[in-house]
């Protein structure tokens, strides 16, 4: 998912943490919790 969202972003570096923590949200947010 991480990867993904940094594919999105068009693989600019730098921004690893922000789009994990994204990344986190989105599957929480879809597990329910």
């Amino acid at each position: 998912m991480a990867y993904e969202l940094y594919l999105t972003r068009g693989r600019v570096e730098g921004h690893d943490v922000e789009d994990w923590l994204a990344a986190e949200t989105l599957v929480r947010a879809r597990s329910g919790m």
